[in-house]
């Protein structure tokens, strides 16, 4: 299998780990310097035509893409307890790290320590790119890529679970930390991503396997407590996945592939069935249960179960 194949033809692109670990990854880290690690290097100064940013859809309840002008749009993104690294294998998306913007081109890489608030993104205009995330958490470490292409979106490919990183991940974000004020410890960066790089090709040269299916429905399982707990709330793919500890890309990916439905449609349902519940069993008025169930407007909510169920909420409280 290719590691790094274009997108331009239909059908799925076939990926190697082991290729992408050893190949775009370790040629990253070589390359890594003070002005070009994100963050904490040079960030992008947007050009006057972008003045909007596609901000992909898991940051809204209502799940559309959707361009934002600057510089509101770099207010968004999420934050995932975990150190998080990506290069980019084709195309060159923009990442927005805590509010500054990076474009990243020929390999660039970018190293977040936990926490850090970003998302990635084509840009104005809807270009197509291929990003390779290592997630590195103490239980474990992950490896997928993100492929996004206009007609179709975002999807997760080539999910892999790789090496513990143990105390490597803890010195890695230690050292993205002080790069940007004291330039010589680049050096000391570099070993520290090379060493888990090392450590995680080992692994699937070992038989390195997919990521359990255990670990995504542990995953999925939390997603949907979370949403049991809060699907009354006006809440989005991206306060879901962060309650389940994986971006907002990679648990739409595996939520998908566990429950058959996507995120919102999960969302939308239990707020479908207490809405008729309500509807039959109670006398509050419909504006009433359309803001209780996290509705901006009574014609949204009307708007939602109409859609829904065919028929006007009044028209199913009266038996229609």
């Amino acid at each position: 299998m290719r590691a790094v194949a274009s997108r331009s033809g239909a059908g799925p692109v076939a990926y190697d780990a082991l290729e992408i670990l050893t190949g775009p990854v370790l040629r990253a880290i070589g390359s890594l310097t003070a002005a070009s690690v994100v963050p904490g290097g040079q960030g992008l100064r947007a050009p006057a035509s972008l003045r909007a940013l596609l901000v992909p859809r898991f940051y809204f309840e209502d799940g559309r893409d959707r361009p934002v002008r600057m510089p509101e749009a770099l207010s968004y993104g999420h934050r995932v307890e975990a150190l998080e690294i990506c290069v980019a294998l084709s195309g060159s998306p923009l990442l927005a790290v805590e509010g500054k913007l990076y474009r990243l081109w020929d390999g660039r890489m970018a190293v977040l320590a936990p926490g850090v608030r970003h998302f990635e993104s084509c840009g104005r205009r809807a270009r197509p790119y291929e990003l390779v995330w290592i997630i590195a958490r103490p239980e474990g470490a992950s490896l997928h890529v993100t492929a996004y292409t206009p007609g179709s979106g975002y999807l997760i490919v080539a999910p892999h679970a790789l090496a513990r990183p143990g105390q490597l991940a803890a010195e890695i974000a230690a050292e993205i930390g002080a790069v940007a004020l004291e330039r010589n410890r680049v050096c000391r960066l570099r070993a520290a991503l090379a060493a888990f790089a090392s450590r995680c090709a080992h692994v699937l040269l070992a038989g390195g396997r997919s990521v359990a299916d255990a670990e995504a429905a542990a995953s999925v399982a939390r997603a949907k407590a979370f949403i049991r707990e809060h699907y009354a709330e006006r809440i989005c793919v991206a306060d879901v996945a962060a309650a389940a500890h994986l971006s907002p890309n990679h648990l739409s990916s595996v939520f998908k592939q566990h429950t058959g439905r996507t995120v919102l449609e999960e969302i939308h349902a239990l707020k479908l069935a207490e809405a008729s519940s309500r509807l039959r069993e109670s006398d509050a008025p419909v504006k009433q249960i359309a803001a209780e169930l996290g509705f901006e407007s009574p014609y949204y909510f009307s708007r939602f179960f109409r859609r829904a169920t065919g028929v006007a909420p009044s028209r199913y409280r009266a038996g229609g």
